[in-house]
């Protein structure tokens, strides 16, 4: 199953990658990015990607978009680093959430304040289903996996579900926020699958070399869908009757994605990205990309802040923003991951200290400590309580919370390194209240 999420790099991609960022064996490697989220979050853009199998997330600040988060979660039964496969943010009454899916689990981090990130929720499926890709459609949450498509209300429940597949590349599945079908592009064909029917009522044949991410727009208001190939990109009605449709400069076609406003769609083939109008497919804008440098346009979002529209696209060497013309506002390079064993070199002894030894919950307690790793994530829970906190230069950290509700009696606090998998724990006892 951790298969989901390198074969929707094509083998194009993959040479292109090999090509301009290869490196001695041993030594670090590039991450690159294809995929990923962006949200307008109170007037800012927040983007969000697992592509390094940390969460990430970055915030447009002017013309700098600067990372905010990064972390990878600690598999709790050996004590050691995991990876994330997909993240989708949804904001939830104000507060800016990330569902981010380690495969066997559905974890929701409130991150709405990147200095105290919040585990909220942990989501785990009964079935045995393995959650290779996020949507939000309707307001709902989606996730795609080995047991289907599944629909998930606000409670974290499942209130619906489909019998729609696809075990190399569930990124590839569309549901959108129409309630008539749900679109998924498996090798060169598109089915169309009837949610009322529950069965998939028309495959359609492209011209697709590409074996990696494709994605679908579904206008329902128009009655139409639009899809790119590997030579053209098309405009159907759901009988499968091409409306319109118009050659572009690649072999490959990976995204698409309405403006704001309706009237326009921007498209990713690797070589460019284009602004299209939306009902006779006329080339408004386009900006041709460096892939000589690296840089390679898939994952596509379309967001809105407080200075207007935003196109950010995962452009493998980078996450660049456009603006609606698609001149670049900023951009953020891939850069090298180094390994566990060359950037995990703690520089004392692990130790724990605590404020006070007891306390009630809803009262606050500060729990400070040493021995990490320089700069990494760390996570500390208490009972279910799970928080993220970060260490400084010198491995050191303090970071207070609030004690949640818990039957009284002795716990401890465990503190673990997310990167060097240090770990440690204190006792404190939560006191009953009268």
């Amino acid at each position: 199953m951790k298969n989901f999420k390198k074969i929707i790099l094509s083998l194009a991609v993959v040479a292109l990658v090999l090509s301009c960022f290869q490196t001695p064996l041993g030594k670090s490697k590039t991450k690159v990015y294809y995929s990923g989220d962006a949200i307008n979050y109170q007037g800012k853009v927040v983007v969000a990607s697992t592509d390094s199998d940390f969460l990430e997330l970055f915030q447009l600040d002017g013309k700098t978009l600067k990372s905010i988060i990064k972390f990878k979660p600690v598999d709790s039964r050996f004590n050691i680093e995991s990876a994330f496969y997909t993240v989708i943010l949804r904001e939830e009454l104000g507060r800016l959430y990330a569902y981010v899916s380690t495969g066997k689990e559905l974890l929701k981090y409130n991150v709405s304040d990147p200095k105290n990130i919040i585990l909220a929720d942990t989501i785990k499926d009964n079935s045995g289903d393995w959650f290779g890709g996020l949507e939000i459609s309707n307001g709902n949450l989606i996730t795609k996996g080995t047991r289907g498509v599944k629909v998930w209300n606000r409670d974290t429940q499942v209130v619906d579900s489909f019998n729609v597949f696809n075990a190399s590349n569930p990124y590839s599945i569309t549901v959108g926020n129409g309630y008539d079908y749900i679109f998924n592009v498996v090798g060169n064909q598109v089915e169309i699958f009837d949610r009322q029917d529950r069965e998939v009522i028309k495959r359609i044949t492209l011209n697709n070399e590409n074996k990696g991410n494709v994605k679908i727009y579904n206008d329902s208001a128009e009655g139409m869908f639009y899809v790119p190939d590997g030579k053209q990109l098309k405009k159907y009605n759901y009988r499968g009757d091409i409306h319109k449709s118009i050659s572009h400069d690649s072999s490959f076609g990976y995204d698409i994605a309405p403006s704001i406003d309706g009237k326009y769609i921007y498209f990713t083939n690797g070589k460019s990205i284009k602004k299209l109008d939306k009902i006779d497919l006329k080339l408004i804008d386009e900006y041709q990309n460096r892939t000589d440098l690296g840089y390679w346009a898939m994952g596509l979002k379309v967001v809105r802040d407080s200075e207007g529209e935003k196109v950010v696209v995962f452009n493998n060497a980078s996450i660049t923003i456009f603006d609606s013309n698609l001149k670049i506002v900023a951009r953020v390079k891939a850069t090298e991951q180094t390994s566990k064993s060359e950037s995990v070199k703690p520089i004392e002894k692990l130790f724990l200290q605590l404020n006070k030894k007891s306390a009630k919950p809803f009262e606050e307690v500060v729990v400070s400590g040493g021995g990490y790793a320089a700069n990494e994530a760390i996570t500390i829970t208490l009972g279910d309580q799970k928080i993220i906190a970060y260490v400084g230069e010198d491995g050191r950290f303090a970071k207070s919370f609030t004690v949640g509700i818990s039957p009284a009696g002795r716990k401890d606090i465990k503190v673990v390194g997310q990167k060097s998998g240090q770990s440690y724990s204190i006792s404190f006892e939560i006191e009953e209240v009268k």
